[in-house]
């Protein structure tokens, strides 16, 4: 009996992982849920649960349901490794960040040597789960120090700033095309509580700004377009960097920002098109920089990585491309070095 269950499942397991490869995901859930479970199919279930959880509108229904089998296996899945990472996942898309990384680290415990993907997926899900450890807990700027910068893009951006959204405690606002400036201009409040030192021991903090194309739609924070995406995982980037940020800081994904796009980076600048005065704000204890975002194409970031922020400046220069507002449509400028 226990022969011919095996043999059950091994094929299975074969059938399953050929679903996965022609990424057939539902198929899977259908096989399984229609199948006899062992503990190790359980987790091919689980893990079926929760990866398209993270691609469903409604994701909490299938991470109740790989929660619910996950805990008919507890007893046997204490000591495993593919266990405790599949708790952990569950936890971290339901937001419960701190007990993710709990689990996380029970997992690493029992990774087997021979599973080195198991151990670099759970080094990444930890990363993602210590980075949204310290954006929760990021503080942001108290109301007498918003009201200044506020006030500041007020009296040099040519507009009123409205409020969008939040990440956190960075609270982002648009400041909306002007007499002045025909382009929306996103910016963000906040940021500037990171209390960086500079090299002369000062401190140098920064606030980000994102100049779109002036028929940009920012209107409904609940339709997130690519540019604000991008937009909001920099802000992430920059609140868990333990460095300091400044002119001429470059971050690159480890993917591109979006699947319609080739971008995978960005660069920190001073901003385009404005005067001197409005590129920074001196308070009693800081200095902010207000900084433009650059998105950056795979070969513009690569050129960066090699060569100074106002190299590569040079390079968007020679080719004629203007970076504000930005236009997700323009050339890679290192495509044909001039």
């Amino acid at each position: 009996m226990a022969d011919d269950f095996l043999t059950y499942k091994n094929n299975l397991l074969e059938e399953i992982n050929n679903l996965y490869k022609e990424g057939d995901l539902f198929k899977v859930i259908c096989l399984l849920e229609n199948s006899e479970l062992d503990f190790e199919l359980c987790l091919q279930l689980v893990r079926t649960y929760i990866n398209v959880a993270r691609q469903s509108g409604d994701p909490y229904t299938l991470l109740s349901k790989a929660q619910t089998l996950l805990d008919k296996f507890s007893e046997e899945g204490h000591e495993n490794a593919y266990y405790q990472f599949y708790q952990g996942c569950i936890l971290f898309n339901q937001g419960l960040i701190n007990d993710s990384l709990v689990r996380f680290e029970q997992a690493l415990k029992f990774v087997p040597a021979s599973d080195p993907r198991l151990l670099n997926n759970l080094m990444i899900y930890k990363q993602l789960a210590l980075k949204n450890q310290k954006v929760a807990n990021f503080k942001g700027c108290s109301e007498e120090i918003e009201a200044k910068i506020l006030k500041h893009y007020e009296e040099n951006f040519g507009g009123v700033p409205t409020y969008f959204a939040k990440v956190g405690q960075v609270k982002l606002y648009v400041i909306r095309p002007n007499a002045e400036y025909d382009f929306n201009m996103m910016v963000t409040v906040g940021l500037s509580s990171k209390n960086q030192l500079n090299e002369d021991n000062q401190v140098e903090d920064l606030e980000l700004c994102f100049p779109l194309d002036k028929d940009f739609q920012t209107h409904d924070p609940t339709e997130v377009p690519f540019e604000i995406s991008m937009f909001k995982e920099v802000i992430e980037n920059i609140i868990y960097q333990d460095k300091f940020v400044g002119f001429g800081y470059c971050f690159e994904n480890d993917r591109s920002f979006s699947k319609a796009t080739a971008f995978n980076g960005v660069m920190l600048t001073a901003i385009g098109e404005y005067p001197v005065e409005a590129q920074s704000l001196t308070l009693e204890d800081k200095t902010i920089n207000f900084l433009q975002m650059i998105p950056l194409r795979p070969l513009e970031l690569n050129f960066r990585k090699q060569h100074t922020a106002l190299e590569l400046l040079e390079q968007f220069e020679n080719h004629h491309v203007a970076l504000t507002p930005f236009i997700k449509t323009r050339i890679d400028v290192c495509n044909q070095i001039v």
